[in-house]
């Protein structure tokens, strides 16, 4: 059986984690404007990126965003359905469909996309809903007592915890700090 993890010194009261007892993150931008199209730009031309390393991220993306499934996950083992003709090849685990979704949820974010605007928006917002109805009232991801959830677990509240930084929105903040608590 798992036991609950304990959140870290940094993750106690005042950190400014949601559900730490401190202030929530704040406005998007925390990370000095580098989850935005404009601002991930100018820090790829500042930092050796280029127009062509900009375009494989969106590349990216856009596979990501092809390979969703209606329902909002990316599947481990029915991503191949998003190929019709030359299909993907190395299908996975349905298991680890909540923590794939966390994963593509930190790439949109990283990337500075929402669920509230932009090219995207529809994707995340997909992706989040399907994330946060697997979550539990005690703020876990899948079943706790397949010690393999841990990384459902891990990766769900990634994706969570980037797409709140970008966007701060408060309807974020509660499940994050459930699952940041749990």
């Amino acid at each position: 059986a798992l036991t609950k993890l304990r959140p870290s010194a940094g993750a106690g009261p005042g950190s400014g984690l949601p559900g730490s007892g401190g202030a929530p993150l704040g406005k998007p931008g925390a990370l000095g404007g580098l989850r935005t199209a404009s601002g991930r730009r100018g820090a790829a031309r500042t930092r050796g990126g280029s127009e062509g390393s900009e375009g494989a991220v969106e590349a990216g993306l856009r596979w990501l965003a092809h390979h969703q499934s209606p329902d909002g996950r990316w599947s481990g083992h029915d991503f191949a359905k998003g190929c019709p003709g030359l299909p993907c090849t190395g299908a996975g685990y349905i298991t680890y469909d909540v923590g794939l979704t966390g994963l593509a949820l930190a790439a949109f974010a990283g990337a500075g996309y929402g669920h509230r605007d932009g090219p995207h928006r529809d994707v995340v917002a997909r992706a989040l809903a399907f994330v946060r109805e697997r979550q539990d009232a005690d703020g876990y991801f899948f079943r706790r007592e397949d010690t393999r959830d841990v990384y459902n677990h891990a990766c769900a509240t990634l994706g969570l915890a980037e797409c709140y930084g970008v966007t701060a929105d408060p309807a974020l903040a509660a499940p994050l700090g459930r699952a940041i608590q749990a």
